[in-house]
C-alpha cells in the first residue's frame, strides 16, 4: 500500500514572475491568478465589485454628448470652521467638449460648471488644492481657480505698466525695469503692476506714471526697482496718497541692493502648464509647449501671483534634450521632486534671496527612469515591503515614492536613486500600450494596504487592467476588466473611506461608481482565478523532488463559510502548462465552504504528473475567501522521469 501524502496549504500569497517555479513558495502564482487580494490574515480573497453611484451617466451640458471621466478630484474646503466636501470630475466627449463638473453628494449627483472647450480635449487634467483654492491646468487653458462656489481664471486682476520718461540727468545706469504695489491702509499689499518696459538707461533718472487703483482702501504706492543688471525687483521708496501716481527714480544701485525684495509680483501662472503642485508654501507650475520642462514657482502664499521672468527652475542637463517633465511632488524629504520621462530631478533651497538671486538649486538624481505621468507618482509610507531586481525582500526606512515608468515597470525613488519593485508581475505590465502611457494612473487605498496602478493593456486606448501592491506584505496582483479613466480616495461626514471611480468608455458613458461596493462589477459578474505554481512532491526535509511520478488523490479546500463561492471551478494541469491552457481535469462545486475534488484526468483515471498546477476559478455570486487547502498524492516507487 502507497502511502498518502498530504501537502497543507495554508498562506496564500500573489503573483511573482521573477523567479523560477522551483524558487517560489508553493502558493505563490507564476502568473494566471486574476481579480484577488491577500487579506491581513493571510487569506486569499476575491476584489470587491463596484457599482453606480450616478442613476445615469454624465452627458455634456452644451451637447449632451456620450463622454468618458479623464479626472476626479476630492476638494475639501474649511473656511468658516465647517467643511465643504465636494467631488470634482472632468469629462471629455472626444469631440469638441471637455467640461468640469462638481458633485456635493458623493458623486450621486454632478453639477455643471464650465466647458474649457475644444482645445483640451484629449487633454489630462492635473489639481492642486491651496488652502480652500483649487488650481487646475491642462496644458491649453491658462490655470484655472475653483473656490467652492464659482470657476474664474487664475490670476490677480493689476495694474497697467507704468510708464518711463528718461531725459533728466541722473545716477541711473544699466537696464532696469519698475512695478508699483498698491498698499492698502490696513498695511497690506495688493498685487504689483505689470512690469515696465525693460528700458536702458545712462546717467539718467526713471520717471515713472502709473494709473491711480480704484480701490478707495488702497492708502498709498510702494515703488520697486531692478538693479542694473539683475533681474529681482528691491524697494525703492512710498508714495503717499491713492491719486498720486508719478515718481522720480534717483536711487542708485549701490543704495539698491539688500533692500526689501518685492513678493508680490502679480504675474499670472504661465498659460498652457501642464502640471502642477505645491511646495513650501508655493504652487509650482510645470511644463509649456515652449519650455518642456521648466517649472514656476508662486510668491509664497499666493498661487495667482508668479514672478514668470525669473522665479523659475529648467530641469535640462545635456542628455535630457528631448525630454518632457510629467509630474511634480512638493515637500518630499523638504525637496521638491520633478518627474521627466527619462529621470528625475530633486530641487531643493528656500527660494530666499542669496545676492540678487534666489536659493533655488536642482540636480539631475540618480534615478535611471523617469515616470509616465505625474498621476502614476504616489507617495509610499515608511515601512513598505517590496523585493528588489535581485529578489532581496527590503522595507522603506522612509517615506518614498512609488512611479510607473515608460519602458513598463515600477519602481520606488528616495532620495537619489531609484529600485525596481515590481518584477513580480513584470509580464503583466511591460508591454503596457506605451502610446497611451499619459493615461496611467494610481490610487491609494489605505484600508487595504493596496498602491493600485491602472493602465492601458497593449493595444488599447484607455486603462483596462491594474497591478496592486500590497506595501504591507509586499505582494503582487493583477486585475481585470478596469475600465477607469479616473478615480479618487476620500471621505464623507460618516465614514472614514469612500472610493469613486469614472467610465473611461464614452459608449458606456460618464459614470461615477462606487468602487469596493458589492460582489458584481456594475452588475456584471466577473471570473476571479487562482493559478497555483506547479507543486513539486517534498522530501522528508521538504525539498522538492523532480524525479518522481506521483498519483494524485484529492484537493480539499476550506472557504470561509460567509463567503464561500456560489460556483467554483476546480480544474488540475500538467506541471509545464501554461496558465491559459486546457485543464487535464475539473470539477465544478456550488455553494459549499468546503470543496474536496477527485483528482481524475478527463477519462475518469487518477491524474499522474510530476508536479500539478491547480486552477481555481469562480464566476459571479458573492465574494469568496479561501483560507485553507490540502493536497493530498502518492509517490509511485520505481516511477521516474526518463529523457
Amino acid at each position: 500500500m502507497i502511502p498518502i501524502t498530504t501537502q497543507p496549504l495554508v498562506a496564500f500569497l500573489g503573483e511573482d514572475q521573477s523567479k523560477s517555479s522551483v524558487l517560489l513558495p508553493d502558493l505563490y502564482s507564476p502568473g494566471g491568478s486574476e481579480n484577488l487580494y491577500i487579506d491581513k490574515l493571510g487569506r486569499i480573497r476575491t476584489i470587491a465589485g463596484f457599482s453606480k453611484q450616478t442613476a445615469t451617466a454624465l452627458t455634456t451640458n452644451g451637447g449632451a454628448n456620450g463622454a468618458k471621466v479623464v479626472a476626479m478630484f476630492p476638494y475639501r474646503g474649511t473656511s468658516g470652521g465647517s467643511f465643504t466636501r465636494q467631488i470634482m470630475a472632468v469629462i471629455d466627449d472626444a469631440t469638441d467638449e471637455w467640461e468640469l463638473w462638481y458633485s456635493t453628494d458623493n458623486g450621486a449627483t454632478f453639477t455643471f460648471i464650465a466647458d474649457l472647450g475644444s482645445s483640451s480635449v484629449g487633454r489630462i487634467p492635473f489639481f492642486v488644492q491651496f488652502g480652500d483654492e483649487l488650481y487646475i491646468v491642462n496644458g491649453v487653458i491658462t490655470a484655472r481657480m475653483w473656490n467652492g462656489s464659482a470657476l474664474s481664471v487664475a490670476g490677480a486682476t493689476v495694474l497697467a505698466a507704468p510708464t518711463l520718461v528718461v531725459t533728466t540727468a541722473g545716477p541711473l545706469s544699466g537696464t532696469f525695469r519698475w512695478k508699483v504695489v498698491p498698499r492698502k491702509t490696513d498695511l497690506t499689499r495688493k498685487p504689483a503692476s505689470a512690469a515696465s518696459a525693460v528700458t536702458q538707461i545712462t546717467d539718467k533718472q526713471g520717471d515713472l506714471t502709473w494709473v491711480a487703483d480704484a480701490d478707495v482702501d488702497v492708502a498709498g504706492y510702494e515703488v520697486y526697482r531692478t538693479s542694473g543688471s539683475g533681474a529681482v525687483y528691491f524697494f525703492i521708496d512710498f508714495v503717499t496718497g491713492r491719486t498720486t501716481v508719478t515718481y522720480s527714480d534717483t536711487l542708485p544701485d549701490t543704495e539698491l541692493i539688500g533692500r526689501r525684495i518685492l513678493i508680490e509680483h502679480g504675474d499670472a501662472p504661465p498659460t498652457g502648464a501642464y502640471v502642477v503642485t505645491q511646495h513650501k508654501g508655493r504652487v509650482c507650475y510645470g511644463r509649456t509647449d515652449t519650455y518642456p520642462r521648466r517649472v514656476w514657482l508662486s510668491d509664497p502664499g499666493d498661487a495667482d501671483s508668479v514672478y514668470v521672468d525669473e522665479n523659475y527652475i529648467d530641469c535640462t542637463e545635456g542628455e535630457d534634450m528631448g525630454d518632457v517633465l510629467t509630474g511634480l511632488r512638493g515637500d518630499h524629504e523638504g525637496m521638491l521632486v520633478a518627474t521627466l520621462e527619462r529621470s528625475i530631478f530633486a530641487i531643493s533651497g528656500t527660494g530666499e534671496l542669496i545676492g540678487d538671486r534666489l536659493d533655488w538649486r536642482k540636480g539631475r538624481t540618480n534615478a535611471r527612469q523617469g515616470s509616465v505621468s505625474g498621476r502614476a507618482l504616489v507617495k509610499v509610507p515608511k515601512g513598505a515591503r517590496y523585493f528588489d531586481e535581485k529578489g532581496s525582500e527590503h522595507e522603506t526606512a522612509e517615506e518614498t515614492l512609488a512611479y510607473f515608468t515608460p519602458i513598463g515597470d515600477i519602481r520606488l525613488f528616495s532620495r537619489n536613486s531609484d529600485a525596481i519593485i515590481s518584477q513580480g508581475i513584470k509580464d503583466r505590465i511591460s508591454s503596457f500600450a506605451y502610446a497611451q502611457r499619459s493615461k496611467v494612473w494610481a490610487l491609494t487605498d489605505t484600508v487595504l494596504n493596496h498602491i493600485v496602478w491602472f493602465f492601458p493593456a497593449s493595444g488599447e486606448t484607455e486603462c483596462t487592467a491594474a497591478v496592486a501592491w500590497n506595501y504591507q506584505l509586499g505582494t503582487w496582483h493583477y486585475w481585470s476588466n478596469q475600465t477607469f479613466g479616473h478615480g479618487v480616495e476620500t471621505e464623507t461626514s460618516t465614514a472614514a473611506q469612500l472610493i469613486l471611480m469614472g467610465d473611461n468608455r464614452t459608449g458606456t458613458g460618464a459614470f461615477v461608481y462606487e468602487y469596493k461596493d458589492g460582489t458584481t462589477f456594475d452588475t456584471a459578474s466577473y471570473t476571479s482565478t487562482l493559478m497555483t505554481k506547479p507543486l513539486w512532491p517534498k522530501d522528508r526535509s521538504g525539498q522538492p523532488v523532480f524525479s518522481r511520478m506521483v498519483l494524485e488523490r484529492y484537493l480539499d479546500l476550506v472557504f470561509e463559510r460567509d463567503h464561500s463561492p456560489d460556483n467554483v471551478t476546480v480544474m488540475w494541469l500538467p506541471y509545464d502548462a501554461a496558465d491559459d491552457d486546457d485543464p487535464e481535469g475539473f470539477v465544478a462545486v456550488a455553494g459549499s465552504s468546503r470543496v474536496h475534488a477527485q483528482i481524475r484526468d478527463v477519462h475518469g483515471q487518477h491524474f499522474h504528473s510530476f508536479a500539478p498546477r491547480f486552477r481555481i476559478t469562480a464566476t459571479g455570486g458573492r465574494g469568496w475567501i479561501l483560507a485553507a487547502g490540502e493536497r493530498g498524492y502518492q509517490v509511485l516507487k520505481g516511477q521516474k522521469r526518463v529523457a
